[in-house]
């Protein structure tokens, strides 16, 4: 039985053989049904594996038939050569194909930088894959969540391999001017050999890759370009409140002679004066004045002008009122006062503020505060007063102490003072007391000291306690100088000399912190992480503000401007997107449709979302566009966001990196073979890696390797550019230069710059 089997198929394989020399007869094949051994079975076999049309027959390999329908080899062989010839699958002139090429679609981007980029648009009919830059951070860098908890972003991925998860952690970030909580959605892990450890004077430091760009005070700057002359932007995330506190309104009374607007809310300026007032200020009162109070001059002395000055321009801004000169003393004090009972009346509000020197404290409303309605309370307190003091002169000192045989031994000796501090005085411990709170809340540390004052009390006419709040450590002093002392007007230049004699510079805006080292290290971890925010693409490291890259954003800019008409740079047609990192967000197709006019529920309902949960499933999906297509949805885009995660996820080690490449291979030709069939554009995020055998130029590349690389028509890098832009490099084009574009991301979608 053996040998007649092996003779059976040896004839079959000597019967194919002439055949393929023999001239074929051309036959009038129409269907799948009319090629040579294909019967209504085998026929209906082939259709429900997806072999319903000449084309796919024509490009199936002869092991996929058999697989499929049940056929020899041989008779695979003979269905594909009949397709083949059929279909007239021959050569063809350059000008023939010229003439297809203008069926061709351009989908634009909607920024005319990056249209250019891509000679048009994406282009149906092709693969163009993006890739950006992970710029990532070692584990040991910790991650402000929305709870006000850091914690390290290893302590999220655990012990997981390189790859994508899917993660649903709020975090903060920072928006403009304001930190938001948004919702970290995908965290990545990649193998990472290298990286470089950025130091700040202040001690602050952060590891991550070369690429990583951190944002100075000459704008974003890739962490290998960084130098020790640069100054880093931090952002402090500590939980302020981020409304200003509503204030009680008064109703004037029909004696009151001038109205005021009142301020509904407490605002920095409104705060100023609040620090002047429980510094330096007083109120006055009139004991008949009793149908609205009897508060009618609100008081403020000092002997520095720029301090007056600074006074009667608030007042004039919140209340629209000039001050009057009172008087000045022999001491070349001058005051300067608010004539108004509404006002007097109005700022009754504020606890203890009327109460004498040893009662006053903190009005509650300023705890309730913004952060910058906090500092410039505090700038006018300390500029009322505080006081800086440096006092660097050798002492000659003296030490005594008496022998074993009772003899007096002197030690004189010399040694600095080494004097350093920011200090206010009050004789009220409360004000104090409440002081410390708001510099706590700021990261300052301080002490409180008590002493005997000089002065004697106006009322007991005897000498009285007082209290002192003492900063001195060098990096509390720089911490106050950065949110409080900057915004101080007497006390400002004292504390510039003092932060001078530790022999640093002080002429950064707030919040900067300048860089001691830069060290390129082994990476003792072996990985790095970055997290996703769809929302904002950022998030807070350290106290220092990472982006993402814009592959997602470019995604959804094209799943609108697909749909729009083609005299607008649309192909008219509907979007298939393949989510295998959860990324679709519709809120943000919402955003781009309200900013650009489009009606937000046609756009939403011509867009097909399939979430993939492995490289299978993933495979899968693309495999039943074909019929979406087949059932009269005119599909013209198909986004796979993004091409590798599963593929990593599900393929770890070099042991399976041959069963990954083959299986990706496939998935690669069926895309292919869908954008060439129906003239769909084909669009794909991905992934990079880090390659530690390059020690000049990019050190990452793409995932995928050279399956990738040769399968994708277009391949474009995209990487962080300067002022929160992002640029677009093409990598590889058959006819296209290695150029760059700058772009940005906005609430319209993807614009010029």
């Amino acid at each position: 039985m053996m040998k007649m089997s092996r003779k059976v198929e040896i004839l079959e394989q000597v019967q194919e053989t002439m055949e393929e020399v023999k001239p074929v007869k051309k036959q009038n094949v129409m269907t799948v049904e009319d090629l040579p051994g294909v019967g209504p079975a085998t026929a209906e076999k082939l259709k429900e594996s997806g072999f319903d049309t000449l084309l796919s027959l024509a490009v199936a390999s002869p092991g996929e038939l058999v697989e499929a329908g049940g056929l020899t080899e041989a008779t695979a062989r003979k269905v594909i050569k009949a397709a083949r010839d059929t279909m007239n699958m021959g050569f063809e002139s350059g000008e023939e194909v010229f003439e297809k090429r203008k069926n061709i679609m351009k989908i634009t981007t909607c920024a005319k930088g990056l249209d250019a980029l891509f000679g048009g648009g994406i282009e149906s009919g092709a693969i163009t894959e993006c890739y950006g830059e992970f710029g990532c951070l070692t584990p040991d860098a910790r991650i402000t969540l929305a709870d006000g908890r850091v914690v390290p972003i290893g302590n999220i991925a655990g012990n997981k391999s390189a790859g994508t998860y899917p993660i649903n952690i709020d975090v903060l970030t920072r928006e403009k001017d304001s930190i938001i909580k948004v919702k970290a959605t995908n965290l990545f892990i990649y193998d990472c050999n290298h990286v470089l450890k950025v130091i700040l004077n202040d001690g602050r430091q952060l590891s991550v890759t070369p690429n990583h760009p951190l944002m100075t005070d000459r704008g974003w700057i890739e962490a290998k370009d960084l130098t020790v002359d640069d100054n880093l932007v931090i952002v402090n995330d500590y939980e302020f409140s981020k409304e200003e506190v509503k204030l009680s309104g008064i109703t004037p009374s029909k004696n009151v002679r001038v109205k005021v607007d009142l301020p509904k809310k407490l605002n920095p300026r409104l705060s100023k004066i609040l620090g002047y007032l429980v510094g330096e200020g007083w109120k006055e009162t009139n004991p008949h004045l009793t149908d609205t109070g009897n508060v009618y001059r609100l008081s403020y002395a000092s002997k520095t002008k720029v301090l007056l000055d600074d006074w009667k321009t608030n007042v004039k801004e919140v209340f629209g009122l000039e001050s009057n000169y009172r008087r000045t003393d022999k001491t070349s004090t001058e005051t300067w006062a608010i004539d108004s009972v509404m006002v007097g009346e109005f700022m009754r509000q504020f606890n203890n503020l009327y109460e004498l020197a040893p009662k006053k404290r903190v009005p509650q409303q300023v705890f309730e505060s913004p952060k910058d309605v906090v500092t410039e309370f505090l700038a006018a307190l300390y500029d009322s007063e505080g006081h800086a003091l440096l006092d660097l002169t050798v002492r000659e000192r003296e030490h005594t102490r008496v022998s074993s045989n009772g003899q007096l031994l002197i030690y004189k000796y010399k040694l600095p003072n080494y004097g350093r501090d920011i200090g206010l005085k009050s004789s009220s411990l409360g004000l104090l007391q409440d002081v410390q709170i708001l510099l706590t809340k700021l990261g300052i540390k301080s002490w409180i000291n008590h002493f005997t004052s000089k002065k004697t009390s106006k009322l007991t006419g005897k000498n009285f306690v007082e209290h002192k709040l003492h900063i001195t450590q060098e990096e509390s002093i720089n911490k106050f100088y950065d949110e409080v002392g900057n915004k101080t007007l007497r006390v400002r230049d004292g504390i510039k000399k003092v932060l001078n004699s530790y022999k640093r510079h002080v002429n950064s805006p707030f919040n900067y912190n300048k860089i001691k080292e830069i060290i390129l290290m082994e990476n003792p971890f072996g990985k790095v992480y970055d997290i996703e925010v769809p929302e904002t693409h950022s998030f807070i490291a350290n106290g220092i503000l990472s982006h993402n890259s814009g592959k997602s954003s470019i995604a959804h800019q094209l799943a609108v401007s697909t749909q729009l008409p083609r005299e607008q740079g649309g192909a008219e047609g509907m979007v298939v997107w393949l989510d295998t990192e959860s990324t679709f967000r519709p809120e943000r197709i919402k955003q781009i449709c309200e900013g650009r006019g489009l009606d937000v529920s046609t756009t939403l309902k011509n867009i097909k979302v399939a979430r993939c949960f492995n490289s299978d499933h993933q495979m899968l999906l693309a495999e039943k566009v074909e019929d979406l297509i087949k059932e009269g949805n005119n599909i013209k885009l198909v986004i796979v966001d993004s091409l590798m995660s599963h593929f990593r996820a599900d393929f770890s080690g070099r042991g399976q990196l041959a069963d990954r490449q083959q299986k990706l291979n496939k998935h690669m030709h069926a895309l292919q073979k869908l954008g060439t069939s129906y003239n769909v554009a084909i669009y794909v995020t991905n992934q990079v890696m880090s390659k530690p055998d390059t020690f000049f130029g990019d050190p990452t590349a793409a995932i995928g390797g050279h399956i990738v690389g040769h399968n994708s028509t277009y391949r474009v890098y995209l990487r962080k550019g300067k002022k929160g832009t992002r640029v677009a490099k093409m990598i590889d084009a058959p006819h296209l230069p290695d150029t760059e574009a700058i772009f940005q991301v906005t609430e319209k979608g993807i614009e010029d710059v």
